[in-house]
């Protein structure tokens, strides 16, 4: 027979049936409590001690004040909580004390204040014509979204969108087998209730407060505006409360910004977390709110030259000027994170420390502003009227600076701002006087002389004495608690003056908490123009944080090719991470025509392949955000994509080898990348057999020497594959610089890019510089000299090497199709042709075989 539930039992179970797939978190006093399956489930995670209520429900327990950091461990796990809080006094309850659930905090909502990384939750809605993807920052108070046709390149657009933004939690109705990273919400029905298209409108404004979608560009994309609802009620709902800081509602499409997928990215450490990266280089800034503005910028470089030319001026702006640009530093050090303070403030989170910190953020704003009115005001984003700052500002410097961390423990505002608390404060101080001279009355009435007055939050006050002295105790004491080594009393008096302390106490809690409500609905309705603030203050950060590294070292702003130009002209290139590791990087100068599609670069490894390569790739996104580059002078175009295939990577899980992995990679690249943008290939074909990898190779740089194709830098040491730049206009050999030192005989690496293919790699010479036996090296040197002399004599052809011979069928086939009028075949004529040919192509691979 089942125990019936005592009434918490079943208050628990009612608030648990709300959410059931989260855990609860179920306060009791001072504690946050979990029961049964969610106590077994959490109490590793946290680290907290298992128990057992009644020896029978398990239970574990963290404390409500440093609640977060266990809310930080869960949602890092993947785990979505519940919290039910007190909503009454328990000391004033009548029985049960009404608890209710505030919040429900998941992987994509949790704003976490120890953490810098935006928390991102992404919507992704698909109709038959159309798909919509919607990304809300809680964090930031800001919304992105964009909306595209249905066709073949939707699956890869949301990829590489899924990969830029890389949510932690997702709402969806696309039924597909692409994995796609984060946690999806199990419940597709918030998709079902979509209302009509002219409600749909009518909702968002409303939520929005504009008189209409029209400020968003939003009327036009009827499924953004739906998966846009679907995100507002979803948030509504776990949050208990509107999202009513969601106020920066941003369009972008997927070739308005530069495509650099998050594995390119990775690859040119450019926000790498593993070892120092271009962000760390750059990330100077001062606040969380700009480190998270520059990171979004490497990971979303510009294409529109307007825009980074601006970007360039204001960085310039802040080059120029070292004491405007120390002073704005210097207060931008004291800053918070304001736009995370404003969203806490909107999710029922805040403090009275995170209304503290708004009012020092907002006058030290106040400040910046001052020191930076010469900047040309198309520089920055807009900035909130003055008078609202400052309004705000005075309404908020009633709180003392010293606050403390709960809304409940009162000592909140400051003296001379409301009669009462001031009034009741000082009955408090009059009466702690009166304790202290009751105390003293009553060790001379008793003629105890250690006797002292204490307080404990359950028994109240009372008068201590030691077990020695309790015989001198007067009859009209009462004893309260039994201490080890002494006895504790009351009194009649000292009970009239407990219930005065604490009733005054009590009200100057409540006084206090309802002015902190009154500014937090302030902030809250406010979250708009402080949002902007925010931004304002964040965009500062970059460009003077930018503008110190620049200026730290040497950097350089780049010239710009117009659209209908596209050479490149490179005068000392730096790698920009690098140069900071080591004291003697050498630069590399080179010149890259218009009609240049492969750079082809052979030479030793250690030669700096790779390091050219990347310092380049490096320095064309640092141009696309607007930022001056490690080079002495560069002069580019405008890159659509940067795109790389570099190091070697497996994918166990998906039962995928490094050589798979390649594969897939450039199959993408090529797929992928148009004439407007970069392609840096590291060594391509190198994870199968010789012939298998050099035949890919060929084949791949065959197809990027086509007018059409990206401009690539490939590097290999397949140095047959030199030969095609005889055959190919549009190819030009280059090469690391090796130097014969004759007093040595050793080889010295310049580590400088000249003109012209290497003839060998000097693998075996590096070996030797790595330390190998010489009786290893000998062999080596040994069979290398035996299989060099072989590939020779099977390469012996009348007219040319083997690798490249031609193809005669190939060619027939060309001068066939060059020939073709198209205009003048039926539908039938052109299925007979092909059928020919291929028919053809067939007979030639079988008498190719059997005659090999």
């Amino acid at each position: 027979m089942t125990a019936k539930l005592t009434p918490m039992q079943e208050q628990y179970q009612r608030l648990k049936q709300q959410h059931p797939e989260a855990l609860l978190f179920f306060r009791l006093g001072d504690f946050y409590e979990l029961f049964g399956e969610d106590a077994e489930i959490a109490a590793p995670i946290l680290d907290v001690q298992l128990t057992t209520r009644d020896k029978v429900t398990p239970m574990c327990g963290v404390p409500y004040h440093a609640v977060d950091q266990y809310l930080r461990k869960l949602v890092e796990k993947g785990f979505t909580i519940a919290i039910a809080e007190q909503m009454e006094d328990p000391r004033f309850a009548k029985g049960l004390v009404e608890r209710e659930i505030i919040r429900v905090v998941s992987p994509g909502t949790f704003v976490d204040e120890a953490d810098d990384k935006p928390t991102r939750f992404a919507v992704l809605y698909v109709t038959k014509r159309d798909w919509a993807l919607v990304i809300a920052e809680l964090a930031t108070g800001s919304v992105y979204f964009t909306e595209q046709r249905v066709n073949a390149r939707m699956a890869t657009w949301i990829q590489e969108e899924w990969e830029r933004w890389h949510p932690q939690e997702y709402l969806t109705n696309w039924e597909t087998d692409i994995l796609l990273a984060g946690k999806a919400v199990s419940d597709g029905s918030w998709f079902n209730k979509i209302l009509s298209p002219r409600d749909l409108e009518q909702f968002l404004a409303q939520r929005f407060k504009t008189a209409g979608l029209r400020t968003f560009g939003l009327v036009e994309h009827p499924t953004a505006q739906a998966a846009l609802f679907v995100l507002w009620r979803y948030l509504t709902d776990l949050e208990h409360r509107e999202p009513v800081h969601l106020t920066n509602i941003l369009w972008f499409h997927p070739g308005q910004q530069m495509a650099v997928s998050a594995r390119t990215l990775n690859q040119l450490h450019v926000l790498s977390n593993d070892g120092p990266s271009l962000l760390s280089i750059l990330d100077k800034t001062l606040t969380p709110m700009g480190s998270r503005l520059l990171a979004a910028w490497l990971e979303r470089p510009l294409t529109c030259q307007s825009q980074i030319l601006l970007r360039q001026q204001a960085i310039k702006w802040f080059m120029t000027r070292l004491a405007v640009r120390k002073q704005v530093r210097e207060r931008l050090q004291i800053l918070g994170d304001l736009s995370k303070k404003v969203s806490r403030v909107a999710l029922g989170m805040a403090t009275p420390k995170d209304l503290v910190a708004i009012a020092k953020t907002l006058a030290t704003s106040l400040d910046i502003y001052q020191m930076v009115q010469d900047m040309p005001p198309d520089l920055l984003p807009v900035l909130p009227p003055l008078d609202v700052i400052s309004d705000i500002l005075l309404r908020l410097r009633v709180l003392k600076e010293d606050v403390p961390n709960k809304w409940d423990e009162g000592n909140i505002i400051q003296e001379g701002v409301d009669a009462q608390i001031d009034r009741l404060r000082s009955i408090i101080t009059n009466q702690r006087e009166a304790l202290a001279a009751l105390e003293q009355d009553e060790k001379d009435r008793s003629g105890i002389k250690t006797l002292k007055v204490g307080y404990h939050r359950t028994f109240g006050y009372y008068l201590e004495v030691s077990r020695g002295q309790t015989h001198k105790v007067p009859e009209d004491w009462r004893r309260r608690q039994t201490m080890a080594n002494a006895e504790r009393y009351t009194s009649d008096a000292l009970l009239d003056l407990e219930r005065t302390i604490l009733e005054a106490l009590d009200r100057v809690k409540t006084l206090e908490y309802e002015r902190g409500r009154e500014l937090l609905l302030l902030v809250q309705t406010h979250s708009e123009p402080l949002n902007q603030l925010a931004r304002w203050l964040a965009t500062l950060d970059v460009y003077s944080a930018v503008a110190e590294v620049a200026v730290m070292r040497s950097y350089t702003f780049p010239e710009w090719q117009d659209g209908s130009t596209r050479d490149m002209e490179i005068t000392g290139l730096r790698h920009p991470i690098l140069e900071t590791l080591t004291p003697h990087f050498v630069p590399t100068s080179v010149t890259l025509p218009e009609d240049l599609r492969v750079m082809l670069i052979t030479g030793p490894n250690m030669g700096g392949k790779s390091t050219f390569m990347r310092a380049l790739a490096l320095n064309v996104i640092m141009a696309h955000i607007g930022a001056p580059v490690a080079c002495e002078y560069l002069r580019l175009p405008v890159f659509s994509g940067v795109y790389a295939r570099i190091g070697a990577d497996d994918d166990i899980y998906r039962g995928q080898s490094t050589f798979m992995v390649e594969m897939e990679e450039m199959a993408w690249i090529l797929r992928q990348s148009d004439r407007e943008s970069l392609v840096i290939l590291d060594e391509l074909g190198r994870g199968t057999s010789t012939f298998d990898g050099m035949a890919i190779a060929q084949a791949v740089v065959e197809r990027l020497a086509t007018p059409s194709a990206p401009l690539t830098l490939f590097a290999t040491h397949y140095h047959e594959l030199t030969q095609l730049a005889d055959s190919h206009p549009r190819m030009v050999n280059f090469t690391v610089e090796v130097i014969h030192d004759p007093k040595t005989g050793q080889l010295v690496f310049t580590h400088r890019i000249i003109s012209g293919a290497a003839s060998r790699s000097y693998g075996v010479e590096v070996a030797e510089l790595a330390g190998f036996p010489k009786t290893l090296l000998t062999r080596a040197r040994h069979l290398l000299t035996m299989w060099e002399e072989q590939t020779q004599e099977l390469t012996q052809p009348v007219q040319q090497v083997t690798w490249f011979r031609p193809d005669p069928l190939g060619q027939e086939l060309l001068d066939a199709l060059r020939l073709l009028e198209l205009d003048d075949l039926s539908p039938r004529e052109a299925w007979l042709w092909l059928q020919d040919w291929r028919e053809r192509v067939k007979r030639a691979s079988l008498d190719e075989r059997s005659s090999g």
